[in-house]
Formats: C-alpha cells, sequence, structure tokens
C-alpha cells in the first residue's frame, strides 16, 4: 500500500524573500522484498510457478534440456 504525505519546504529566492512550496511523497508502508517474498509462496503455491534447481537441470540429458526451453520458448539455439 502506498500512502501519499505531503510536506511543507521553505526557500530563499533570489530575491531574498521566503517561499513555501509544499510537495507530496508517496512510499510504501511495507517493504518491497517483503511483498515480493509474499508474492513469491502465493504464485509457488497457486502452481503458476515451476522453481527449478540447477540439480534438475543437470540431471536432463541434452535432448531433456532442449525440449524444455523450447516448451518455454527460450530455445534460441537451433544447433547451427
Amino acid at each position: 500500500m502506498i500512502v501519499p504525505q505531503t510536506f511543507k519546504k521553505v526557500l530563499l529566492t533570489k530575491e531574498g524573500t521566503l517561499k513555501t512550496e509544499t510537495f507530496t511523497v508517496s512510499g510504501r508502508k511495507i517493504p518491497l522484498l517483503e511483498i515480493r517474498t509474499r508474492m513469491l509462496k502465493e504464485q509457488e503455491s497457486l502452481g503458476l510457478l515451476r522453481i527449478h534447481t540447477d540439480d534438475c537441470y543437470t540431471a536432463m540429458t541434452d535432448a531433456e534440456v532442449r525440449s524444455r526451453l523450447n516448451h518455454l520458448g527460450e530455445d534460441d539455439n537451433t544447433g547451427k
């Protein structure tokens, strides 16, 4: 949740007079890392993400890795 806050700033102009400006700043009350961690856990539990470790890909044959990359649409290497 982003909560806007309004602040007043007093500036000294070139003429030597004081000028008050109002500005608004928005920031998160919950740290972004906490939001990202929570969303990752939710997406994993819903089955939206499949987390594969390096060991998983190391155990695959070259043909299985190419098949997986083709399935993901990430195989730019056509063997040429």
